[in-house]
């Protein structure tokens, strides 16, 4: 006859390495963690192998947010883990202006540079929603209101 203890409940029991013991098998629990809410910094390898740069917003309500700069310093983002679009068209699209952007920026030039290099002038909040928009979900029928119904769920 052997002795064991043996553990009942809802609340897993944690072994001397840091893991889990949920029905005898040693667990780890770290995604748990990671899904909080809050901003998670990292550096990452993009498509071809260079590093970059990248945050991850994850509000309480709402899809998920990216950031990433490459080594061209241009800014990018993910919303939802789509495709990647131009930070100053989300910056316009929420209402902000050139010279708002520009003002209130840690580093200036980054911004203006991207202003200079943006293929098409962007100057409203509506051309940048539909921008936005067809950007994230391949539209060929570009509806205004539709789109800023869309852009308001994110």
């Amino acid at each position: 006859m052997q002795k064991e203890a043996v553990r009942l409940g809802s609340i897993p029991w944690m072994d001397s390495q840091g893991t889990f013991i949920i029905n005898g098998i040693a667990r780890v629990l770290v995604n748990q963690i990671l899904r909080s809410p809050g901003i998670y910094h990292n550096r990452e390898l993009d498509q071809r192998g260079v590093s970059a740069c990248t945050s991850t917003v994850i509000s309480d309500w709402g899809g998920r947010f990216k950031s990433e700069m490459d080594k061209r310093d241009r800014i990018w983002v993910r919303i939802s883990k789509k495709r990647k679009i131009s930070v100053i068209i989300l910056l316009i699209a929420m209402g902000l202006s050139k010279k708002d952007i520009l003002e209130n920026v840690r580093y200036p030039k980054i911004f203006s540079n991207m202003f200079k290099k943006q293929k098409g002038a962007i100057e409203s909040s509506e051309d940048a929603t539909v921008e936005l928009y067809k950007r994230l979900y391949s539209a060929t029928d570009l509806d205004i209101v539709f789109s800023e119904s869309i852009f308001k769920e994110l």
